[in-house]
């Protein structure tokens, strides 16, 4: 921090150095009076002389007359002058030496400091006569004291120094402003810009117009205007109307307010004072723009004081960023109103030149500041949404694609509804009626055998029909079931039977493919017991672990045969229902120590309620 500040300090010093005046030089002739005549008045004055001091409302040629003696050395000699308004031209000792060219009433060069070359031939050993020949307009037929028609100190001297101090006062007055006005104008077109790109772009809007309406007014300093005068002057100078109504609608803009009423006066005041300022004579133009600069003084501070209430209220982040803005804007306006109420003597380098633009370029800054957050805002925000539309995407596809798999599987439900329903009205109907028959043509010869295998394809047909049309059943009641039919063909077949079976939850359910498939599998597991096994035990078991149903049928037979593959058997089928429902299943068994056939299936499987 402290390197910083003398940094900023040695700055400053370096600043103060160049704009002062090079004083101290011996050979130097500093002309602080003259014989001034205008017209039919003359008088001795003293300089700097403006001439609504001796001539007010005058315009045209005036002449200065000085006495001076030739200056020591033979060196090439100059004279220099600091501010003259408007043109200039210079005799010695009656001869043409030189000036601004043709003398020209405009206030072209009111800014720009003027050198001329003296040749030493011109100048006598003694006494020598130099007339210097102005062109202006005098106050108050003028729209700004800036452009009275006025003369400096003029300084005799070597060339060199004051060559010197010639392009140094060029540069702050000339100079810096047209760079000052370039950086303006391009600031306000890149406002412009960025408020058409952005939706809510108001404030960038209207600072642009600002800055823009700045940067055409800072063109006076370097730029000459076009005929007719005062004509021109006054509509030039009016564009200060338009200028402050964009920064006034700006602060309005910046605490997010606005007033209709209020900005369609201050756009109708614009059209106004350009009528109200050609109405006023074309000699005594200077009090009606003061009058005009004091209104525009006055409506900045109210604007500026309600910006300042509402932004102390509602968003004081701005009010801090502002105030530093708006008090230097307060000064410089206090400091143009005393200049043009004459208040203040008026300087060449006039302070308010460059602080408007250094304000304006702050307050651009902070805007681009402003923007620059908002649009990373808003960038982050896109990827946000970027990402959350992908998400959705994503969802939307898995929806569309669970639709598609949803509406196949209904089509597949009502086909097998279809089919169900004619097996259920034709083939149930005449495999019931074959039972029938038997039934009452009990003790012919096959006729058990016949209605036994009568009574079992009506119920592998029944149990298919469920499967195809069943909604899903309790666990605890299909257990039941199971345990009934495979106690009863077990025991029915002499073999001894122990079932153990896991108490289902009360909310436990069994898909109807499930509940089909696991019969399918628990009977054809039995069969194998009942027909090939040999054996006189057989253990059951059912149980509910890791989300799925577990089947178990062991049996203490003969077990499998040391030269078969273990596929015999009914298992290539059971092996097929267990894949079809994403499950597992092993057969273990060696010879003579029986066999075990264990079936994992899990209770939630895609299209659970549909046969496979």
């Amino acid at each position: 921090m402290g390197m910083g500040w003398r940094r900023i300090v040695a700055v400053s010093a370096a600043l103060l150095v160049l704009l002062q005046p090079a004083r101290g030089q011996d050979a130097e002739q500093v002309l602080r009076e003259a014989d001034f005549r205008a017209g039919a008045v003359e008088a001795h004055v003293s300089l700097p002389h403006p001439w609504d001091a001796t001539v007010p409302g005058y315009a045209g040629v005036a002449t200065y007359t000085f006495h001076a003696q030739s200056p020591a050395g033979d060196g090439p000699l100059a004279l220099y002058v600091e501010r003259v308004c408007a043109a200039m031209q210079l005799r010695v000792n009656g001869q043409l030496v030189g000036g601004a060219g043709e003398l020209d009433q405009r206030s072209v060069h009111c800014y720009r400091p003027q050198l001329v070359m003296l040749p030493r031939s011109l100048l006598r050993a003694g006494d020598n006569v130099l007339q210097l020949d102005v062109a202006g307009r005098a106050a108050p037929g003028v729209v700004s004291r800036q452009r009275a028609a006025g003369l400096s100190e003029v300084v005799i001297g070597p060339a060199a120094p004051l060559q010197v101090r010639y392009e140094r006062q060029r540069f702050w007055t000339i100079e810096v402003a047209q760079l000052i006005a370039a950086l303006l104008g391009s600031l306000g077109l890149g406002l412009l810009g960025l408020s058409v790109v952005r939706r809510n772009g108001g404030r960038l809007l209207y600072f642009g117009l600002y800055a823009l309406g700045w940067a055409m007014l800072e063109t006076r300093l370097f730029a000459p205007l076009p005929e007719p005068q005062p004509l021109v002057d006054v509509l030039f100078y009016s564009l200060m109307a338009p200028t402050f109504t964009s920064f006034f609608i700006f602060l309005l803009r910046m605490v997010d307010r606005r007033a209709a009423r209020v900005e369609r006066a201050l756009w109708a005041q614009c059209v106004a004072i350009p009528l109200l300022l050609l109405s006023a004579p074309a000699d005594n133009l200077l009090p009606a723009f003061a009058t005009f600069y004091n209104a525009m003084a006055l409506e900045f501070l109210a604007f500026a004081g309600f910006f300042f209430i509402t932004a102390w209220r509602e968003k004081r982040e701005e009010f801090w960023v502002m105030l530093a803005a708006l008090g230097a804007l307060t000064f410089m306006a206090g400091l143009e109103i005393a200049l043009q109420n004459h208040w203040l003597p008026m300087r060449s380098l006039q302070l308010a030149h460059f602080m408007m633009p250094v304000v304006v370029a702050s307050i651009g800054v902070h805007l681009l500041r402003q923007f620059a957050r908002a649009l990373r805002a808003t960038e982050i925000a896109n990827i946000e949404l970027e990402r959350r539309v992908a998400e959705k995407s994503r969802e939307i596809e898995d929806n569309w694609r669970q639709i598609a798999q949803l509406r196949a599987a209904e089509a597949a439900q009502g086909e097998r509804r279809r089919i169900a329903s004619d097996l259920h009205d034709d083939l149930g109907a005449r495999l019931l009626g074959i039972t029938q028959a038997s039934d009452v043509t009990r003790g012919a010869p096959d006729s058990e055998r016949i209605a036994a295998l009568a009574r079992q394809a009506l119920d592998e047909m029944r149990l298919a029909v469920r499967g195809m049309t069943a909604e899903p059943a309790h666990a605890g009641d299909v257990f039941a079931d199971w345990r009934a039919e495979s106690v009863a063909r077990l025991q029915s077949a002499g073999l001894q039977v122990q079932w153990l079976a896991d108490e289902p939850g009360e909310a436990m359910v069994l898909p109807s493919r499930v509940q089909v498939q696991c019969t399918r599998v628990l009977r054809e597991a039995v069969s194998n017991v009942i027909r090939h096994s040999g054996a006189t035990e057989c253990t059951v078991r059912i149980a509910c672990q890791d989300g799925g149903l577990l089947l178990e049928v062991a049996d203490n037979g003969r077990g499998l045969d040391g030269g078969g593959d273990g596929r015999g058997h009914g298992l290539s089928s059971i092996e097929r229902r267990v894949r079809a429902l994403a499950g597992w299943h092993r057969f273990e068994g060696a010879p003579g120590t029986g066999t075990r056939l264990a079936a994992w299936v899990p209770l939630e499987t895609p299209s659970a309620n549909i046969d496979a």
